[in-house]
């Protein structure tokens, strides 16, 4: 509207299940469960779907913008990048080992982590793929959020596990009665 408000159906099918939505610079990315993914940029809504764009899938969790501005989403089958032009997808075809990616970080130093549902978190980066299990010291593989501190020590939200916390090349846990309230911790940031 005039005063910069307006609501979500105004811009998209209002039976559109929302999982996740991300504001960078002009445009607003919102996921979807079953209808796919929506861009709202300069007043113009445009709907990306799995058969007529390329999209992993319809059913998309979460979404993060990298420094370039480049979308990257995360699915039940794996995770997906748009780069203005098409989806680049990577499921178990492309190497990754397990495809249930709850949902997507960025880091400042660019790498991509992707927190999924039943074997940890991965990193993503120019060097490959780095995972961090029960292992390594995460006390669930049910990882749902993650987000890093000005120090630069990881932050997760895990299913039952509470808040873990990468200190030096481990993870050390957050759980009642250390001060949380409950140990399912669906979102996490840092400011």
């Amino acid at each position: 509207g005039e005063d910069g408000v307006f609501k979500l159906s105004d811009i998209l099918n209002p039976k559109a299940d929302i999982s996740s939505i991300y504001s960078y610079k002009y445009d607003l990315w919102i996921c979807t469960l079953g209808s796919g993914v929506y861009c709202y940029s300069k007043n113009v809504t445009k709907q990306f779907t799995d058969k007529e764009h390329g999209l992993i899938e319809m059913w998309i969790k979460s979404v993060t913008v990298d420094a370039k501005g480049h979308p990257w989403f995360s699915s039940a089958v794996g995770f997906c990048k748009y780069d203005s032009n098409r989806f680049l997808n990577f499921k178990n075809k492309q190497g990754l080992e397990y495809p249930n990616i709850n949902t997507t970080y960025i880091d400042r130093e660019g790498s991509l982590w992707l927190a999924s549902e039943g074997s940890g978190v991965f990193r993503f980066c120019c060097e490959g793929v780095v995972t961090y299990s029960t292992s390594d010291g995460l006390t669930t593989n049910f990882v749902m959020s993650v987000s890093k501190d000005d120090e630069g020590s990881i932050w997760l939200g895990t299913y039952g596990g509470g808040i873990a916390f990468q200190k030096k090349d481990t993870f050390l846990t957050l759980e009642i009665p250390d001060g949380i309230s409950q140990n399912y911790v669906y979102s996490s940031l840092y400011e």
